[in-house]
């Protein structure tokens, strides 16, 4: 581009070089950017699925120490309770001892199955920790009354339909300790292996919670801890704990995917997942406690381990940033000074551009592509001159040659009949014609002349374009006009015009050619065709006139051309044309055709002859729509009024 005939700075090739430079590196930063983003965080999301997996295993294995103690504690009891059966009441010493024992149990008991005492139908010994004065003090109470059946509860009937040792689901003990609990429950039994009671130690959720809130996986990570049945037992959200499992969370969700890692989950699997709760993307790190069958589970957000992920590639980003600038500058200012000979080299090549070809080339002394680039454009100053010399002899001559065609074509168009009407005092006929020729001079001819009352009249179209066609033309027009002085029969006049044309043809050219008299007085029409197209009858009905097959003139000598006839009524019109019409062309290569050539005609068979011309035209020229004319286009029509 230039602006007041200068280089624009910013389209110069130093200016173009350096954003193709500085294209490429940022390219190539960008991909070694996302690469590196890509390990990082492989890296980092390994990592952090190494250390979750360690620190789950390591709360698993707190929480397995803490309820094999727990479990431990109850078998241990067992014996004592053996030696001491026929004591009831010795019962609540058991209990007391589980709790005082155990730091981990909140409340024991030792029941028994009905009527196994003969004096009491139920007995069931609670000893549980005072929750104002701690381990101090013990509170014993008997479940065993009417409004607690202890042996319908799911910690004394589960282990015994089991008949195996029980860890509950968490619940709240309304009857005993009054709180959120889980129970382990062991079965006691006879020498024949029958159970005829259970011991039990009762866990605080608490303490679980106390546990878990040890593990610190990040600082916006929290812990679960799911049931069996994937109730939550431990969560940050107090009113999820035994009101909400993952599944009814879910729901709320509207995740179905969330459902089915919950599945996973408390199926004792363990793993990682990414979901969506709410707005943001969360990791889940997830782990059995198989000791009770419960899950647990560490999630945090993504954000937070990608955090320094996302601050490397931003500080990548901003030194590459600033490394691009720098290689753009140095680019730019070193190809600036290496192309500073082709700005001069340039310069100068305007200079010639203005005209001005004796203009001098600047000296490069470097001995590279740019001297070679300058002693070039020297060899084409040279040639330039020579050629605009000889360039301005050919552009003379064409002018010379330019001028006779004008010349040429101004003696053609003033052969043809161009006043119109043609004959004022004759009211019983009227002619109109028009030629367009393709080039400076045309092979189209059309002609009339009157003779004894009668028209004679022809159109015809010369093959081939340009000076041999309108030779050729000039000659068969002038024969034509000849002829008709002497002969009446078109038929005789079309047979000597192609005897004529056919006597030393060494071009091999010919002519389509349609020749017509027209008798005014009775509108006798009498005509012969040599391979013209066929004219368009405009009358009660319009058609195109039926034709016998006739070879053009110029072909074969002594041709036998044979000769119709019909009768024009008055008003009824002859409208002859040359294949420029039908072959026209628009822009999409489409001909004007014939279907079109009758559909104009029909419109305008009643309309004086100039207006069926210059509406054949305004149709012609619609439909080629700016295409340039490829043929030669040649119109007349010839109206037959009546006898006057």
């Amino acid at each position: 581009m230039k602006i007041n005939g200068k280089l624009n700075p910013n389209r110069s090739l130093s200016a173009r070089l350096s954003l193709w430079v500085a294209v490429a590196v940022a390219t190539v930063q960008l991909t070694l950017l996302i690469l590196i983003l890509v390990f990082v965080r492989k890296g980092i999301n390994k990592e952090a699925e190494e250390r979750a997996r360690v620190t789950l295993d390591n709360a698993s294995a707190t929480v397995s120490s803490v309820l094999a103690s727990v479990e431990a504690a109850v078998r241990n009891s067992v014996p004592t309770i053996e030696n001491h059966i026929g004591e009831p009441d010795f019962m609540y010493t058991v209990a007391a001892r589980l709790c005082m024992s155990n730091p981990e149990i909140f409340g024991a008991s030792v029941s028994f199955e009905e009527n196994f005492f003969r004096d009491r139908r139920f007995f069931s010994a609670y000893a549980s920790v005072d929750p104002v004065s701690g381990r101090d003090s013990l509170v014993f109470t008997q479940l065993a009354n009417d409004d607690y059946d202890y042996l319908h509860m799911d910690w004394y009937q589960i282990p015994k339909l089991l008949d195996r040792p029980y860890w509950s689901e968490p619940y709240m003990d309304s009857g005993g300790g009054n709180f959120t609990m889980v129970t382990y429950s062991y079965p006691l039994r006879d020498a024949a292996g029958n159970i005829f009671g259970m011991v039990t130690a009762d866990v605080s959720l608490n303490w679980l919670t106390d546990i878990l809130e040890e593990v610190e996986f990040s600082r916006s990570s929290y812990n679960i801890v799911l049931s069996r049945n994937g109730t939550f037992i431990v969560h940050p959200v107090k009113d999820f704990i035994l009101g909400q499992t993952i599944f009814t969370y879910a729901e709320e969700l509207g995740d179905e995917s969330f459902a089915e890692l919950g599945r996973k989950v408390i199926s004792g699997e363990d793993g990682s997942a990414v979901f969506r709760d709410g707005g943001g993307q969360e990791a889940m790190f997830y782990s059995p406690i198989e000791r009770i069958g419960w899950s647990m589970a560490i999630i945090c957000p993504t954000a937070e381990f990608f955090r320094s992920a996302n601050a490397l590639g931003a500080l990548i980003a901003v030194l590459g940033l600033l490394g691009l600038a720098v290689i753009v500058l140095v680019c730019h200012l070193v190809l600036r000074r290496m192309l500073r000979p082709l700005r001069s080299v340039t310069e100068s090549a305007q200079e010639i551009s203005r005209g001005n070809f004796g203009s001098p080339l600047p000296e490069v002394e470097s001995d590279d592509e740019m001297r070679l680039l300058r002693d070039s454009f020297a060899t084409m100053q040279t040639s330039l001159v020579e050629q605009m010399n000889e360039l301005a002899e050919v552009t003379q001559s064409k002018g010379r040659i330019e001028g006779e065609l004008q010349a040429a074509r101004q003696i053609q168009i003033s052969m043809l009949p161009k006043t119109f009407p043609p004959f004022p005092d004759l009211e019983s006929v009227a002619i109109y014609g028009q030629l367009s020729p393709a080039k400076e001079v045309g092979g189209d001819l059309y002609d009339f002349v009157i003779q004894n009352g009668k028209v004679f009249f022809c159109i015809g179209d010369v093959s081939g374009k340009g000076v041999p066609a309108s030779l050729l033309m000039v000659v068969a027009r002038s024969l034509f006009r000849n002829l008709s002085a002497a002969q009446s029969s078109p038929a005789r006049i079309v047979s000597l015009l192609n005897n004529a044309l056919s006597e030393n043809n060494s071009a091999e050219m010919f002519v389509t050619f349609f020749a017509g008299v027209l008798d005014l007085s009775s509108g006798e029409l009498r005509f012969c065709n040599a391979g013209h197209n066929p004219p368009v009858l405009m009358g009660s009905n319009v058609e195109f006139l039926a034709l016998k097959p006739n070879l053009p003139l110029g072909v074969m000598p002594g041709w036998e051309f044979e000769e119709q006839v019909i009768s024009l009524a008055a008003g009824e019109s002859l409208f002859l044309y040359t294949d420029g019409l039908s072959e026209a062309e628009n822009p999409e290569h489409q001909l004007f055709g014939d279907d079109s050539v009758l559909s104009v005609a029909r419109r305008v068979c009643r309309q004086d002859v100039r207006s069926q011309i210059a509406a054949m035209t305004a149709a012609v020229t619609e439909h080629a729509a700016g295409a340039s004319q490829s043929d030669d286009l040649t119109m007349m029509s010839v109206q037959y009024i009546g006898s006057v």
